[in-house]
C-alpha cells in the first residue's frame, strides 16, 4: 500500500530543495542589474544638472537683457523730454519764417504748419514720426529756395481784387503780372506789400512765366531783386 506519509516528506524536500534557489536566483539578478541601474541614475542626474545650467544661464542672459531694456527706455524717455521743447521751438520758429517769407502758396504751406503742430501735440505719435515730420517740413521749405515757380493769387488794387499770374524766383523775389499784361509788379518784402514795378519789366516778367512753364528756352533776364526799382 502506497505510503502517504513518504509523499508527504518528499514534496517538503523538494519544496525546500527549489525554492531557495528560486529566490537566490532573483537577488543575483537584481545584484546584476544594481550597476546599470546606477549607471542610469547617474545619467539622469547628470543630464538633470546640464540642463539646470542651462536654464540658469538663460535666466542671467534675459535679466542682463531685460536691464538693458529698461536702461533704454530711461535713455529714450531722458531724450523725448530733452527732444520734444526743441521741436516745438522748431515749429515756432519755421512758423515765424513763412510768415515773414514771400507770400506764395499760403493755403499749402499754412496746412502743412497746422498739421504738423497736430503731430507734436499728439500724445501718442512717437517722436521719431514728429521728427520725421518736422525734418520734412524744413526740407520743403528750403527746396523753395532753389526751385522757380508759377501760379496765381488776388492782390488787392485800387479798383479791387484782381487775380494776378506769379513768378517765383526761389526766395529772391516774387512778381505778379495782370491778365492784360498791362501792369506788373514785385512783393516788397521789407515793407510787407506789393508794389507796382515801371511798365518795361512786363516783357520781362512774361519771359521769366514761360521760361519757368517750360515753354520758352531759359535766357538771361533783367529783373530788380534789390530796392524798389525807379519809375
Amino acid at each position: 500500500m502506497f505510503d502517504i506519509r513518504f509523499l508527504l516528506m518528499m514534496i517538503l524536500f523538494f519544496g525546500f530543495l527549489f525554492h531557495p534557489v528560486s529566490a537566490l536566483s532573483e537577488e543575483d539578478n537584481e545584484r546584476a542589474d544594481l550597476p546599470a541601474r546606477i549607471q542610469e541614475a547617474r545619467e539622469k542626474l547628470r543630464r538633470a544638472e546640464h540642463q539646470a545650467e542651462k536654464y540658469e544661464a538663460y535666466i542671467e542672459k534675459q535679466a542682463a537683457v531685460n536691464a538693458e531694456l529698461r536702461r533704454r527706455k530711461a535713455e529714450s524717455e531722458k531724450m523725448e523730454m530733452a527732444l520734444a521743447p526743441f521741436l516745438d521751438d522748431l515749429l515756432d520758429r519755421l512758423k515765424a519764417f513763412v510768415e515773414k517769407d514771400l507770400p506764395f502758396l499760403p493755403d499749402e504751406r499754412r496746412k502743412r504748419l497746422e498739421s504738423l503742430a497736430r503731430t507734436l501735440n499728439d500724445f501718442h505719435a512717437p517722436l521719431s514720426e514728429k521728427s520725421r515730420r518736422i525734418l520734412e517740413a524744413l526740407r520743403i521749405e528750403m527746396e523753395y529756395g532753389s526751385s522757380v515757380e508759377t501760379g496765381s493769387a488776388e492782390i488787392d488794387f485800387p479798383e479791387g481784387p484782381v487775380r494776378v499770374d506769379l513768378f517765383r524766383l526761389g526766395r529772391t523775389a516774387l512778381y505778379y503780372r495782370t491778365p492784360d499784361r498791362g501792369r506788373c509788379g514785385r512783393f516788397n518784402r521789407e515793407k510787407g506789400e506789393w508794389e507796382a514795378l515801371p511798365e518795361r519789366y512786363a516783357p520781362e516778367i512774361a519771359k521769366a512765366l514761360a521760361i519757368a512753364d517750360k515753354e520758352r528756352t531759359p535766357e538771361l533776364l533783367t529783373l530788380p531783386v534789390g530796392k524798389a526799382a525807379a519809375r
